[in-house]
């Protein structure tokens, strides 16, 4: 009977052990990329929330100073124009 050559197996043993060490570093890289994605979320809700206030607080602020230009503009009394519905509204939005 013929003899079979021996081949040598260590490259296959090494490129085995490179894919192995590739998918665990993959696998880690993944679940890094997770918990990032995670806090930039919470980090952006947070943020989102935050401007939202601002935006609603500014909102209300400019209308009782546009209330308080028009009335000068018209020679109303600033203190007559405090008491209307839409100063009313302005300051209970930005209070909130």
């Amino acid at each position: 009977m013929p003899t079979v050559p021996q081949i040598d197996v260590t490259p296959l043993y090494a490129l085995a052990g490179a894919g192995e060490v590739a998918i665990t570093a993959l696998r880690k890289r993944t679940a890094d990329l997770q918990e990032q994605a995670s806090s930039l979320r919470v980090r952006a809700l947070t943020a989102a929330e935050e401007l939202a206030g601002k935006a609603v607080a500014s909102y209300g602020e400019f209308a009782h100073r546009g209330e308080q230009i028009v009335a000068g503009l018209r020679g109303d009394s600033v203190s007559s124009a405090a008491g209307s519905a839409p100063a009313r509204q302005a300051r209970a939005e930005s209070a909130s």
